[in-house]
């Protein structure tokens, strides 16, 4: 979890497209952190399967670089917003 740690302090701002990092921001000012912890735990729940597959370096550079970007590239905004 430490490895998440940039993208919770930073609002998920960190490496966003801006659409994204604006919906977030916003339901971040209306309902808390609770949207970050939610928005974190869909991420990782529709990135398993390559999480699960990767190692050491790849899975350091993986949670740190691309993890995010590419679930929001593979997957509608809503699927990453719901509250699941």
């Amino acid at each position: 979890m430490i490895m998440l740690s940039q993208h919770f302090l930073t609002i998920l701002a960190y490496k966003l497209k801006m659409d994204f990092t604006v919906r977030v921001m916003d339901l971040f000012l209306y309902a808390g952190e609770e949207i970050l912890i939610s928005v974190l735990f869909n991420v990782i729940r529709l990135t398993q399967d390559t999480i699960l597959r990767l190692e050491d370096e790849k899975l350091f550079r993986y949670l740190l670089e691309d993890m995010i970007n590419n679930c929001c590239e593979e997957f509608h905004i809503s699927t990453l917003l719901c509250y699941c």
